[in-house]
């Protein structure tokens, strides 16, 4: 019996209608109806701010969605990441996946974090110039070991000494 009433109760939740996402991000679990400013509060992380009951604003202005995995989902192409819809292609701290954090001095393009400066590449959450860094000689985790040292992309040894 107590099936039915489960049924029931998840059969009711999805016939009503979904007016709008301000409505259903209101409700909690338990039925109760946040204050306005709680909903939004709530769930925008700590350094963004809450601007009315759908919307988080980031420190550096952008503005997005409140979403969660239940009620309120985020409309292609945007993903929901932590309770907000972000664009995996050119979100800098959701590149291509949710949590994925580009470089300080890298971008975030087609979902891949980028740097900024011609030749350099992304190695382990660094900006490096593989035609100098002997961790990263010529393409990621390719190690000179010594007494090579990376010289345009190749391990090298050093020159005699004469």
């Amino acid at each position: 019996m107590l099936w039915f009433w489960v049924f029931l109760f998840f059969s009711t939740i999805a016939v009503q209608a979904r007016p709008d996402a301000r409505s259903l991000l209101d409700r909690r679990a338990d039925g109760d109806q946040f204050a306005v400013n709680e909903s939004c509060a709530n769930v925008c992380p700590n350094d963004y701010t809450c601007a009315g009951q759908d919307t988080c604003i980031s420190p550096a202005g952008e503005k997005f969605l409140i979403c969660d995995f239940l009620w309120f989902q985020c409309h292609s192409p945007l993903t929901c990441c932590n309770h907000l819809c972000k664009n995996l292609n050119k979100d800098f701290f959701d590149c291509g996946a949710c949590g994925n954090k580009c470089p300080w001095e890298s971008k975030c393009k087609n979902g891949i974090c980028k740097c900024k400066k011609n030749g350099y590449l992304v190695c382990n959450g660094q900006c490096i110039d593989p035609q100098t860094n002997n961790s990263n000689c010529g393409g990621c985790n390719i190690v000179c070991k010594p007494p090579e040292t990376c010289q345009q992309g190749m391990c090298s040894c050093p020159a005699p000494k004469v």
